[in-house]
């Protein structure tokens, strides 16, 4: 059944889409779950989580299109097969569009980052095909009389 905090759709029915892992590029412990409802609370996004597995964290948001207000959040969970499990579950839910959260720039240090055949090397802050580290290119912005920040993606 629906959680109770999830608006179901009109017929009340579930989709019947299959999740086919294979189909995701991207894997990682971080979920985005697109059509949450506006300000959608962030303690209702980690239960309606919480049975799939450990959480690091959840965060939502409201995008506003024009005068249509939707939500949207991220869950980052302990591991990929808890995301997986997650991400197949609430697949159901016709309103709901989990999917994993595709990263133009991977967190520095997180294990789940880390990928064979892309290791830096050594004192020259660039992998091995050549182009520079994320933190090499975060290292070239550092300005010591600015607290801005600016994220991408």
């Amino acid at each position: 059944s629906i959680p109770a905090h999830i608006p179901s759709s009109s017929n009340g029915s579930v989709t019947s889409e299959t999740y086919n892992a294979n189909d995701d590029q991207f894997k990682s412990p971080n979920v985005y779950i697109n059509g949450l409802p506006p300000h959608f609370p962030e303690d209702q996004l980690f239960e309606l989580a919480a049975p799939f597995g450990e959480i690091r964290s959840v965060r939502s948001f409201t995008r506003h299109v024009g005068e249509k207000e939707s939500g949207y959040g991220f869950v980052l969970f302990e591991t990929v097969d808890a995301a997986e499990k997650c991400i197949q579950s609430l697949r159901r839910f016709r309103n709901l569009h989990p999917t994993f959260s595709k990263q133009s720039h991977k967190i520095p240090g997180m294990p789940y980052t880390q990928s064979a055949g892309r290791a830096i090397i050594a004192g020259g802050g660039k992998n091995q095909a050549g182009d520079l580290s994320f933190k090499t290119k975060m290292e070239r912005l550092q300005d010591p009389n600015s607290t801005n920040l600016y994220i991408e993606g």
